[in-house]
């Protein structure tokens, strides 16, 4: 089946959330902003670990560009795109870009491509130049390991290359193209398509077997000793965890199920990821090898801890991520964040205590990415997000414009001014307090920033069950951006939503709710039966506190305490 770049490859944006979402996959917390234009089908994202966060982007058609402090640099890093190495064409192309561990001192780093004119997997070692760090010696490319692949196909060539915790290269590569796997190779040992190879790379232009490679022993007579894992289709992309060394991969399917494997550090090789017998959990093959049952004889084949489908919550081809470990989003520390190429998702999965895996939606349609094909860290942990149609490199949520709390607030008709309680950003919990409101009563919003807004695309309320309230009328002058908020009485919890702040398509949330009933019992809802509540907040509440006999029982008692729960939309402790 031929695809366009990769089906397993794959507008400026700046949201700040600033408060928790009404549910995981509606409201997301996270989104992206624009960092460089101008790449020509970017493919690949990595840092070189040597202390200069510097982003090296690898370009299909066959260059390397370089981001140094938010700008892309004129001259390639390297650029092998017109000296006649390197096959393009749908899935060819320079895929993968690795720096050696020691880069800082070697000057060393490895590259993944497609080889003009006979399309075989070269990996090939490079040397910066000896007095540009900004630039790559591209004389001194000398190809390490050549892997031969069917001339006739395009796809499925793999191309992710990555040092592991280990200090061994890792190289993932497809199962050689077409569509079922028709070569069988993927759980064939002795060819090297279809697989995660482990090679040594420390003894000079060379490479060498590690000892503890499963088949190290062995020749590709029988079963290749470069081999690690086999049974995948096209990985795109694999990861290390920085601080546990747990490996996962995304593997791209073949029509039905898109899949992450995990393999957590110390797992010992060799592993059978199933292909092409298994796609996903589901038999795809069971005459792989002939009538004899492939699926049933798969005894040792690994399960993927996360698999989607082509449906309309799903996508068609699977780009892997990494996990984060930076320091932005807290709310997202240990998530294995990841996205498909096709439908722009990216999901944030998150491993349970039985070893299960629970996945949450973060972005739908990832801010107009046309194809979203790789992930990538800098040396701090953030993360990146390429979009290969439009040739921008994103950052995950970046800074955001400072909010002025203290000078945010919301103004009830006939019920005062409140201080807005703003958060930014995450996974947060749903127990939290909202902004209470009079029931049936306009309020007017008042946000205020840093700097001068200088636009906002639109600004609507969302409430629960994901209905709209658009079209809301604001203005904005200077720092301050204004929403009138009419009045409305189906719903307890809404969450406000400014899009397309300054022009970036991203978005500023604050919640919105109303007081149900009358607190303090006086025959309307007022601004006193708002500070009510909010005196109630951060303390401990009982009987002899509650300050309402709010079911009018001429006691104070613990069905108070339930009316004051329900009423403020919130817990209060």
């Amino acid at each position: 089946m031929t695809q366009m770049l990769l089906r397993a490859l794959f507008a400026g944006g700046l949201f700040f959330a600033l408060w928790p979402a009404l549910a995981p996959a509606a409201v997301p917390v996270v989104s992206l902003r624009q960092v460089v234009t101008g790449l020509s089908a970017p493919v690949e994202v990595v840092n070189a670990g040597d202390g200069s966060n510097r982003l090296f982007i690898v370009e299909q058609l066959g260059r390397i560009r370089i981001v140094e402090n938010g700008v892309l640099l004129a001259t390639p890093f390297l650029d092998i795109q017109g000296i006649g190495i390197v096959a393009t064409g749908g899935e060819l192309g320079l895929l993968g870009l690795a720096f050696h561990p020691d880069y800082a001192n070697n000057g060393a780093f490895y590259i993944y491509y497609t080889r003009q004119p006979d399309r075989k997997l070269v990996l090939a070692r490079v040397l910066r130049n000896s007095t540009n760090a900004n630039l790559a010696n591209a004389a001194s490319r000398t190809e390490v390991l050549v892997i031969d692949r069917p001339p006739a196909q395009a796809n499925h060539n793999g191309g992710h290359l990555a040092f592991g915790p280990d200090g061994y290269l890792y190289m993932g590569t497809g199962d050689g193209g077409g569509g079922g796997d028709p070569q069988r190779t993927g759980l064939n040992l002795a060819v090297q398509l279809g697989k995660l190879l482990r090679i040594s790379v420390d003894g000079g232009t060379g490479y060498s077997i590690p000892p503890s490679n499963p088949y190290a022993a062995q020749t590709c007579a029988t079963a290749c000793p470069e081999i690690w894992a086999y049974g995948l289709r096209n990985p795109w992309k694999f990861s290390f965890d920085r601080v546990t060394g747990d490996l996962f991969i995304g593997d791209v399917g073949q029509g039905s199920r898109e899949e992450v494997n995990w393999l957590p550090r110390g797992t010992p090789g060799p592993v059978n990821f199933g292909w092409g017998a298994f796609e996903g959990e589901l038999c795809y093959n069971n005459n792989y090898f002939g009538p004899a049952g492939a699926c049933a004889a798969q005894t040792n084949h690994r399960l993927p801890i996360i698999t989607y489908d082509h449906g309309a919550s799903g996508g068609v081809s699977i780009t892997g991520g990494y996990r984060y470990r930076g320091t932005r989003h807290a709310e997202l520390e240990g998530h294995y964040l990841y996205g498909d190429y096709g439908s722009r998702r990216i999901w944030a999965a998150r491993r349970n205590a039985n070893d299960t895996w629970a996945t949450e939606l973060l972005i739908d349609q990832a801010n107009s990415v046309t194809a979203l094909s790789s992930f990538g860290e800098d040396e701090a942990g953030e993360m990146y997000v390429l979009d290969y149609g439009n040739g921008r490199l994103m950052a995950l949520d970046g800074p955001p414009l400072a909010v002025n709390a203290a000078a945010s607030r919301m103004s009830h008709a006939g019920a005062g001014s409140f201080d807005l309680t703003l958060a930014r950003g995450g996974l947060f919990p749903e127990d939290v307090p909202i902004e209470p409101r009079v029931q049936g009563d306009a309020q007017s919003v008042q946000i205020t920033f840093n700097a001068a807004i200088a636009s906002a695309a639109s600004v609507r309320l969302r409430n629960a069950a994901g209905q709209f309230v658009s079209d809301l009328s604001f203005g904005i002058n200077g720092a301050v951006l204004t929403v009138n908020v009419p009045a409305f009485s189906d719903g307890t919890r809404w969450l406000l939503e400014i899009d397309g702040l300054n022009g970036t398509g991203g978005s500023l949330a604050v919640p919105v709710g109303y007081l149900q009933g009358d607190v303090g019992a006086t025959g309307l809802v007022s601004a006193a039966d708002i500070v009510a509540v909010k005196q109630q907040v951060g303390i401990a509440l009982t009987p002899t506190n509650a300050r309402f006999d709010l079911n009018r029982s001429g006691a104070l008692d613990s069905s108070d305490l339930t009316i004051v729960r329900g009423r403020s939309g919130m817990t209060l402790q």
